[in-house]
């Protein structure tokens, strides 16, 4: 059996941020530092030509967030031309951060990050940070990521444990590395927190779960979240396994 893979997504400031601080990479580009919203056509390609998905969150309230998120994504593209080693990807997008925060005096600089690549038949991903990958298969929602953070008691605050943008000498980064093999009808949802801190998996799963087109279950998602207000920007990138004719 032979696949294709099709794709969609959007990432949106809100109304109550500034700047999108958030990034996504696909096709082998990412955004600007600095840009409008995106609304992504519905595209598609071939699993095994070796091209990443992927979101980027600059951490909100954090110097330089957009700048982070784009040299992460920047990073990324350029080491995935050659590597497909999430721990070597990794490595790139850390130096790319940490290299432009030691020279702009700009501490605390960070990105999370949640990557996917569709290989022949199997999927290879990882995650650093908060930022998710799900899985939708037969009704069922899956998370593949896996969250690098822990609830702070006082104010229930959210602290990341590991970001994209910490030194080295202070701490090696470990993505959490996961990879499957994929069948034709799964979905996959990227998506940075600005999404799973508005909608919970349980409405997650009920919009994944029906009938439409990819287009029209992320355009739900999004009214989804205009209706909450959207707090934080959010970015989004939706993904189906189908046959190829």
């Amino acid at each position: 059996m032979t696949y294709t893979i099709q794709y969609t997504g959007f990432s949106i400031k809100g109304p109550n941020r500034e700047k999108n601080e958030d990034n996504l990479l696909y096709e082998g580009k990412c955004l600007p530092a600095t840009h409008d919203d995106l609304d992504l056509e519905a595209r598609q390609m071939d699993p095994g030509e070796g091209r990443w998905l992927a979101v980027f969150d600059g951490m909100g309230g954090e110097a330089k967030g957009e700048r982070a998120s784009f040299l992460s994504a920047e990073a990324m593209a350029k080491a995935t031309a050659e590597t497909s080693d999430p721990q070597r990807i990794t490595m790139d997008m850390n130096s790319a951060v940490c290299s432009f925060a030691s020279s702009y005096k700009a501490p605390r600089m960070g990105s999370t990050v949640a990557a996917v690549l569709f290989g022949p038949q199997r999927i290879t991903g990882f995650n650093v940070g908060d930022s998710r990958c799900y899985r939708m298969r037969d009704g069922c929602l899956e998370r593949l990521s896996e969250d690098h953070a822990r609830i702070v008691p006082a104010g229930d605050q959210k602290l990341l444990t590991q970001h994209i943008g910490i030194e080295p000498s202070d701490f090696r980064i470990q993505p959490h590395i996961f990879c499957s093999e994929y069948r034709v009808g799964d979905e996959y949802l990227l998506c940075t927190d600005g999404l799973t801190d508005q909608i919970i998996d349980r409405k997650i799963r009920e919009i994944l779960a029906g009938p439409e087109e990819i287009k029209e279950k992320l355009a739900r998602i999004r009214k989804r979240l205009e209706s909450k207000g959207m707090p934080d920007n959010s970015t989004a990138l939706l993904v189906r396994i189908e046959e190829r004719d």
